[in-house]
């Protein structure tokens, strides 16, 4: 008969082996910058390397957000904080990064939270370089009044900045420079000629 002092012993040498193995493999991964125990997207974590994708963050900019393993496998540090970024319509956010493409952060800055909405259309109405999908929100006429996600390039007229090409014939392209003086630009017109202050 098997005496029972030899199977602790085999036993134990079992669980030895295996304490033993499992050290190597902690040791290995953690030698690799990566976290044995990392969890999958969506689970809650501390840092990069607890997430299998490598990315850790606030999963928005909600007052009561916990970090998760992001979805998106990315993210990026926002007043001294980790965010998820990638984020999709309708989610707070602080900046215009933390949101998918194609979508923007109107509202959003360090002390303020804002809402990830789509941008606006090439040629639509904007406030801001941020609406617009190519960042290009500029002047439509000489009296200032319109802003649009520009169509195309922009050009440089007197102190201001127009699309390109977007003045229609019959209106004005006469601008005051930095020194006060009228500058007629050619640019700013569709016809791409400005005679006598006045688009063709």
């Amino acid at each position: 008969m098997v005496d029972i002092l030899e199977l602790f012993i085999a036993f134990a040498g079992l669980i030895v082996v295996a304490l033993i193995g499992f050290g190597i493999y902690l040791a290995v991964q953690f030698a690799k910058g990566l976290d044995p125990f990392d969890k999958g997207t969506g689970k809650t974590c501390s840092l990069n390397i607890n997430c299998s994708n490598g990315a850790c963050g606030l999963s928005t900019a909600a007052e009561d957000a916990t970090k998760i393993c992001c979805t998106t496998g990315t993210n990026e540090i926002f007043d001294g904080r980790r965010y998820c970024t990638g984020l999709t319509s309708g989610q707070s956010c602080r900046s215009d990064a933390m949101c998918a493409d194609g979508l923007y952060c109107p509202g959003g800055s360090i002390s303020t939270i804002g809402t990830c909405i789509a941008q606006t259309d090439l040629g639509g109405a904007c406030t801001s370089d941020s609406q617009c999908p190519n960042g290009l929100c500029e002047n439509t006429n000489a009296a200032l009044t319109s802003l649009i996600c520009c169509p195309g390039d922009t050009t440089l007229c007197g102190v201001h900045t127009y699309c390109f090409g977007i003045i229609p014939s019959g209106q004005p392209c006469a601008f005051a420079t930095i020194l006060g003086i009228i500058d007629h630009c050619d640019d700013p017109c569709a016809s791409g000629v400005c005679s006598d202050g006045i688009c063709t």
